[in-house]
């Protein structure tokens, strides 16, 4: 998921076929500093026999499950479990 990030969130930009250079740092110490940030999401205790309520999020093909953080935090601050999905259509490959 981390390469992922890099690769389809962080080395273009929208819009832009161009890879933006962010010298003298990597695209991993980007992503790294991003992954830094505070957030208001914590980790809560899960006692293995409480029923928790889950959300299943589905951000559509050729997408990227962490496409949608705040979402994350938004519906797993009050106690739903929220699994995020990759799914990617077999695409065949332009010659």
């Amino acid at each position: 998921m981390d390469s992922a990030f890099v690769e389809y969130g962080l080395r273009y930009p929208f819009g832009g076929d161009e890879p933006i250079d962010y010298a003298p740092y990597t695209g991993e110490r980007v992503r790294d500093q991003l992954f830094a940030l505070p957030t208001p999401a914590w980790r809560a205790a899960c006692p293995h026999l409480r029923i928790l309520p889950v959300v299943l999020y589905h951000h559509g093909s050729q997408g990227m499950s962490d496409g949608n953080v705040w979402m994350a935090e938004f519906v797993a601050e009050p106690g739903f479990v929220f699994l995020a999905a990759n799914f990617h259509w077999p695409l065949p490959v332009a010659v």
